[in-house]
């Protein structure tokens, strides 16, 4: 495909903003169709939804709380989508499961001018994919009735303005990550969102919080309670270079790695076609990493238990100092003594970026769970409720906590969520 001049681009960027912040009416005119439970005659591959239990309100501002409160706000459901097998088995199963909620995701990317990728950065960028994924994905455009380059071309495209703070690395307490993911069309992306929970055979299995059609990782779980969060590195270049692209980077990491240790091995196995960053944790540990462009590989650890980390361009000796990284390092000095979980959250929405923070989430690798507020049209995912998802009986068939009733951790006022789907998941 031909790469849209600077003026078409500029007039696109500008047309997804009002669409999407000015006039929330057109993000539901995009929107895919909701998943529905489904489940495939072979066994192999089944949709159901993550209720909640009751309604929620958010844990932001007092203002937003009694807005909230007001509109009587019911947390949606999560949808989920469960592959497992081979990659064409895995490609056939989600394209057959979500076929009209991957056409409705190819086409609001064909419309957007940041997916835009030239016929030659394509074919740089397909040749750095693994073949078994690559196999995935065509397996998927054709159960899915699409071209299998469009499908592609979305998967290597996305880019994400986001921010990390993890604490309790080094040891010093179960790691927590709060994190944001910003991207337009907000109001799009936040209620398509789905978790996809895929199980390769002799291999890690994993959950990512995604959409129909992604086949790579922006934030994701492993059943050993690896964790991966892709953000953008704002002082890169955006030239496509030789390597497998950071997503499916992520991927691999999340399937292949048990530790930190191991996941560090992983990513630096073989060139990134990037230099964004990508944050890695198990239940102890944490690091940021990422490939410049002469193809060094760098190490951000964590300091003194917690990492903070942003879009800037990090300095020779690997910081950053940009506002939203300056912001969280305030928070972190001023830190309580006892880090609750609200706090946290609250941290991390205050750095979002309003206008297209499309979700937030609180990651817990040693319980392998998370929590996840999404945006709705209009409203920023940082303002909107948030819904727990207990991993571990998905991704090991092992019950998760218990008490799955009880209020969100320190969050007052809050209704807790559980999990509800109408068949025990395979092991």
């Amino acid at each position: 495909m031909k790469k849209p001049g600077k003026t078409w681009m500029l007039a696109g960027a500008l047309g997804v903003i009002v669409a999407g912040v000015l006039c929330p009416a057109c993000c539901r005119m995009v929107m895919p169709p909701p998943v529905r439970p489904l489940a495939l005659p072979d066994g192999l591959g089944r949709c159901f939804v993550i209720e909640p239990t009751s309604a929620v309100v958010p844990v932001t501002s007092e203002a937003a709380t009694r807005s909230a409160a007001k509109e009587n706000m019911l947390l949606p459901g999560l949808p989920v989508a469960e592959l497992a097998g081979p990659a064409a088995e895995m490609g056939r199963q989600a394209g057959e499961l979500l076929a009209p909620q991957i056409r409705s995701m190819i086409r609001l990317v064909g419309v957007n001018p940041q997916f835009s990728v030239s016929k030659a950065e394509l074919a740089l960028l397909a040749a750095g994919i693994a073949p078994e994924y690559l196999v995935e994905l065509e397996a998927m455009a054709k159960a899915a009735g699409i071209e299998r380059n469009r499908l592609v071309s979305a998967n290597v495209a996305l880019d994400t303005l986001c921010t990390v703070l993890a604490c309790g690395a080094d040891g010093k307490g179960p790691v927590r990550v709060a994190r944001n993911m910003d991207f337009f069309p907000a109001g799009v992306l936040g209620p398509t969102t789905i978790l996809v929970v895929r199980k390769p055979p002799g291999r890690h299995a994993f959950a990512a919080v995604s959409w129909a059609g992604y086949g790579g990782v922006i934030t994701g779980m492993n059943d050993a309670g690896v964790t991966v969060a892709i953000l953008q590195n704002r002082g890169s270049r955006k030239k496509a270079r030789i390597g497998m692209p950071i997503a499916f980077r992520a991927r691999q990491v999340l399937e292949n790695a048990g530790t930190l240790a191991e996941a560090v091995v992983c990513f630096q196995a073989t060139p990134v076609a990037s230099s964004h960053f990508l944050l890695i944790t198990d239940a102890k540990d944490a690091c940021v990493l990422w490939q410049d462009e002469v193809g060094m590989f760098h190490r951000r650890n964590a300091d003194n238990g917690w990492l903070a980390w942003s879009n800037g361009r990090p300095d020779a000796a690997d910081r950053q100092s940009d506002a939203r990284a300056d912001k969280l390092a305030a928070a972190i000095t001023a830190a309580p003594e006892s880090v609750t979980d609200t706090w946290l959250k609250e941290v991390i929405t205050s750095v979002r970026l309003k206008t297209i923070n499309a979700q937030v989430m609180l990651l817990k690798p040693d319980e392998l769970s998370f929590e996840l507020a999404r945006a709705r049209p209009g409203h920023a995912a940082g303002t909107q409720p948030w819904l727990r998802v207990e991993l571990k009986r998905l991704l090991t068939g092992e019950e998760g906590q218990r008490d799955e009733n009880r209020e969100t951790s320190g969050t007052p006022g809050t209704s807790g969520t559980r999990n509800s789907s109408p068949a025990s998941p395979r092991p």
